[in-house]
């Protein structure tokens, strides 16, 4: 389930009228601290919000989704625990009641003490109040009856819960995964942290069907390690300013919304060197497949002038398959051996599409690298190679774009057991090789080497089939080579690859897919972000 769309504008084009989009627009994703910044700062200055209010704020927003998708009359479990969580599930548990839902609460109170935090003692004095039976636990709990049909609200912990779960509210969600209900978690899963769960109980952590996340997602649900306890996800809307935790966040989510308008029209007075003199390295004997399906795409996606460096003897089938490009031979009829060519005619240049894993292949990529000062998109076999290679790594030029899946990332920097270390990882690798990584997986992460990380939210499983990848690597291409500043092309051609898949699929099915639909559907991409709109239209 992709999040709700929020936000404006994020990036810019060179070749028409800018239209500019920051980093205080792109919906931010947050972690345990600054979640918990932000609800503080929702209690500070003028037109603050006391606690109360802001639990109010909450479970309105709450309950607003929830009337949508609920059945009358349905029998409802509440657990609320000593967090603003709580409070809010203990408000959301009132307004069930008087819409005539049968609601069952329990309030979790494990403090050695037994003294509630003062907002969910206030809630639980408004739900007493409002005749909501209502049964408060610190030690023996005495379960409520559930099963696999019965919808459980969890409230117990959110995102105020750091570090590992353990103790009684450890086993209670150990006994309501046990049962296996339909579970609704408000912001996060109770037991999973927002961020960071590699020394996190799976088993301590309630497995939701579905979590409401609270102004914004939470990295842990981008992460495959984290599925099957997140479920589906939404992000509800709470009024909240989050601009002065921009400096504080490192993620970011790209939506629909962001490239609203981003394709602009070309200029009257230009020609085919204006948008891009692009070279694609690629191809090798038996594997000709992944260079004519990246040249298609660098052709679709609006590259000026194309030239493939290809094995000697490819030249006929290139031409066939993509007349409208250039190509040049190798001395080798086996795979890439070299090039004299002088690469600083080119804008962009792009290696590794079935290039091969000959180790003359490897000689010459490595080759290129060193006397290379343009920054090239490295992808594929080039991946393997540098793989082998690794101390090359250091000679790639500034601003070089890594396009790895998993298996590649892990060849080339080491194993990751979890996504959150392999993502952590990809963040230093782009910062120490001043380098872009763009970690290929169901949610696209493009690391960039100032600490960022822009998630995109287009896509669907569909692409998991051969030669997506290879499409991908043909955007980035061209809109590198427009001009297009790398972490635009990095971010922009991700979500033009995942939009055309979503196209596709809502046409005919995920399981059809084939990389050549993909690019077949990068036209009508571009058409529906298209702003052809001049300076003197936005003045009317």
């Amino acid at each position: 389930m992709y999040p709700v769309t929020l936000g404006a504008p994020l990036l810019f084009r060179l070749y028409h009228t800018p239209i500019i989009r920051t980093e205080q627009t792109m919906l931010k994703i947050l972690n345990d601290q600054t979640t918990q910044r932000l609800l503080a700062s929702a209690m500070e200055g003028v037109g603050a919000l006391d606690e109360h209010q802001l639990a109010e704020r909450l479970a309105d927003a709450f309950m607003t989704q929830l009337q949508r998708e609920l059945r009358s009359r349905e029998h409802l479990i509440v657990f609320a625990g000593p967090s603003m969580a709580g409070a809010v599930a203990l408000l959301s548990a009132v307004t069930l009641n008087m819409l005539g839902h049968t609601t069952d609460v329990t309030l979790l109170n494990d403090s050695s003490s037994g003294v509630l935090p003062e907002v969910v003692s206030w809630a639980k004095t408004r739900a007493l109040e409002s005749g909501l039976v209502l049964r408060e636990v610190s030690r023996d709990f005495a379960p409520p009856k559930m099963d696999h049909r019965t919808i459980v609200i969890d409230g117990i912990c959110g995102t105020e819960q750091s570090g590992r779960f353990t103790g009684s509210l450890a086993n209670v969600c150990r006994f309501i995964n046990k049962k296996r209900p339909f579970v609704i978690s408000l912001d996060m899963p109770s037991g999973l942290c927002a961020e960071d769960n590699r020394d996190n109980d799976p088993e301590a952590v309630i497995h939701a069907s579905a979590t409401y996340a609270f102004h914004s997602p939470k990295l842990a649900f981008f992460l495959r390690e984290n599925a099957a306890l997140v479920g589906d996800w939404k992000v509800l809307s709470i009024g909240l300013d989050d601009n002065s935790l921009t400096s504080d966040v490192k993620y970011y989510l790209l939506e629909d919304g962001d490239m609203e308008g981003a394709f602009g029209s070309r200029r009257r007075f230009t020609n085919k060197y204006d948008y891009g003199r692009t070279l694609l390295i690629a191809g090798s004997k038996g594997m000709m497949g992944a260079s004519i399906l990246a040249a298609r795409a660098a052709m679709r996606a609006g590259t000026g002038h194309l030239t493939i460096h290809l094995p000697a003897g490819a030249d006929t089938m290139m031409h066939l398959a993509v007349p409208e490009a250039l190509v040049t031979e190798d001395h080798s009829t086996e795979g890439f051996t070299g090039t004299s060519e002088d690469l600083s005619l080119y804008d962009a240049i792009a290696v590794g599409p079935g290039l091969g894993r000959s180790e003359a292949t490897g000689h010459a990529l490595m080759e290129l690298i060193e006397s290379s000062t343009r920054p090239m998109i490295l992808d594929a076999d080039a991946l393997y190679h540098l793989s082998m290679c690794p101390e090359k790594l250091s000679a790639l030029t500034a601003g070089s774009i890594l396009t790895p899946h998993a298996g590649e990332f892990d060849r080339l920097f080491g194993p990751s057991e979890t996504d959150y270390e392999r993502l952590m990882k990809a963040v230093e690798m782009a910062s120490r090789y001043a380098c872009y990584i763009v970690l290929k997986g169901a949610f696209t992460a493009t690391c960039t080497p100032r600490g960022r990380v822009i998630i995109n939210s287009s896509g669907n499983p569909g692409l998991a089939t051969a030669g997506t990848g290879d499409v991908l690597t043909g955007i980035m291409l061209a809109l590198l080579g427009k001009g297009i500043k790398p972490l635009h092309a990095c971010v922009e051609s991700v979500f033009i690859h995942g939009y055309a898949a979503d196209l596709y699929r809502n046409e005919a099915s995920e399981e059809t897919l084939t990389a050549s639909d993909v690019i077949d559907r990068i036209p009508m991409v571009y058409k529906g972000f298209q702003d052809y709109s001049t300076p003197w239209d936005k003045t009317l």
